[in-house]
């Protein structure tokens, strides 16, 4: 009895689906939890690739096990190919304008390929269980197979070594996404320390102007109000230039 996970027709789904084969002399039988509905036209579609001659390495239920099996290795192997054509375009765009992608298009991307790496992980395990039974397992025989299923064992392990390494590129595109959320953060508050520098001062003349002293010498000065006006905002045109030609508004 042989149990192994893989794609369901609606890759995106969080349901995990297993095909199981019972291997028997000159018999196998095959059975899925999958409900047809879910399954769409795959079943149609593994049927016409089974019956394939060149899809068929032996006539034997061992033989149309490993079709079975490479059916849904290769289903598998796809999938992670247009993930990793998916994560590169991507990189592609942010490389561009990072803030022209969202953080939902890279947690969307993070999720299929646990999903993908999941089923990898299931088909080549079971693989290499297939690999190591025993020559007289009854109803199982892959003496003259051990080229077709090192193929597919080949082909599950790059797999799971494409998935280790989108993995990483998938956590570098989720670091650049919030370094450029932690910049545009910094320069707002750039913004805001400066806005708070010029205004220091101002708020500084206003306090010592609204003082309640019986003599103060800008009360009696005619031009005391203009004069103070000006004072002010000379002082903020002032630090503004300084901080712009220091760089802060970059």
């Amino acid at each position: 009895l042989t149990i192994v996970r893989f794609l369901p027709q609606k890759e995106r789904t969080d349901t995990e689906t297993h095909v199981a084969a019972l291997s028997l002399p000159n018999l196998l039988m095959t059975f899925t939890s999958a409900p047809r509905s879910e399954a769409g036209d795959l079943y149609s579609t593994l049927h016409d690739y089974m019956h394939g001659e060149e899809r068929l390495p032996d006539s034997t239920a061992s033989g149309v096990l490993l079709a079975l099996l490479r059916f849904h290795i290769d289903r598998t192997s796809r999938s992670m190919r247009k993930l990793r054509k998916h994560v590169l375009k991507v990189d592609e765009i942010m490389d561009r304008n990072v803030a022209s992608v969202s953080i939902d298009a890279i947690i969307d991307a993070k999720d299929e390929l646990l999903r993908l790496l999941a089923c990898a992980e299931e088909q080549n395990e079971c693989l290499v269980a297939l690999e190591r039974a025993e020559a007289d397992t009854e109803g199982l025989d892959f003496a003259h197979l051990k080229g077709s299923l090192g193929v597919l064992i080949a082909t599950t392990s790059a797999t799971e070594r494409m998935a280790l390494r989108l993995e990483k590129q998938i956590a570098d595109l989720r670091q650049r996404y919030e370094g450029h959320q932690q910049e545009k953060i910094n320069r707002r508050l750039a913004v805001l320390t400066v806005l708070s520098a010029v205004f220091l001062p101002l708020t500084l003349f206003s306090g010592i102007w609204g003082m309640n002293f019986s003599y103060m010498p800008e009360l009696n000065n005619p031009y005391g109000y203009y004069l103070a006006l000006f004072l002010m905002m000379a002082t903020a045109s002032s630090m503004i230039f300084y901080f712009w030609r220091s760089g802060w508004f970059d």
